[in-house]
């Protein structure tokens, strides 16, 4: 017997817990639509919260299909719920997580030649995983045209510096409108200075 879209997402008796469990219900009429129909109301019909949740439980419940054709593995309807659940709340740490700017200062001037040189220096704090990146950007006659300065919160490690030192400094650049950039850093002072033992105050 093969099964059908329906009877794998919305209909299995052993998986309904999934919903009830993540508080998602719809009408007697929509039991009986077909795939596309019920997801297109169930998506039209949540906030966007609730379509993470159920986002998730239907992949999910297509993992755990594939689990059980292939490996005769199967989960209960209430510990597949328990997972998306937590991997739900997980995400959302994530989101508090990840590195984020706090602080810009911008100066800039529209450019004239496209061509800028983009000057980056950087501090660490290692305890506070904190960076805090001063970029300066010169036209081809060395004038300044563009500053920044930005503060990143949630840095957790040297890479991450490393990588908004980079990222940050062309982002400046690229909102001025600049096509030609050459970044300038001081690799050595910078990785030296990242790698000190005692907190960095420069």
């Amino acid at each position: 017997m093969v099964e059908s879209r329906e009877h794998i997402f919305k209909d299995c008796a052993v998986k309904k817990d999934i919903w009830q469990w993540i508080n998602c219900a719809w009408s007697i009429d929509l039991k009986r639509t077909r795939f596309i129909e019920w997801i297109t109301w169930i998506f039209a019909n949540n906030p966007t919260r609730q379509c993470r949740l159920i986002a998730c439980a239907i992949w999910e419940l297509w993992t755990d299909r594939n689990k059980w054709v292939h490996e005769r593995k199967i989960k209960s309807g209430v510990a597949l719920a328990r997972f998306v659940k937590d991997y739900i709340t997980e995400l959302d740490g994530l989101e508090n997580a990840l590195p984020r700017p706090t602080l810009r200062q911008n100066s800039w001037k529209l450019l004239v030649d496209p061509l800028v040189r983009i000057n980056v220096d950087v501090t660490y704090g290692k305890l506070k995983n904190k960076s805090c990146l001063g970029i300066v950007i010169r036209d081809f006659r060395g004038s300044v045209v563009g500053s920044r300065t930005v503060l990143n919160e949630n840095v957790p490690s040297l890479f991450a510096v490393e990588a908004l030192v980079c990222t940050q400094g062309m982002q400046l650049g690229l909102d001025m409108g600049a096509t030609d950039l050459e970044i300038e850093i001081d690799a050595l002072k910078i990785i030296r200075k990242l790698w000190m033992k005692i907190e960095d105050k420069s």
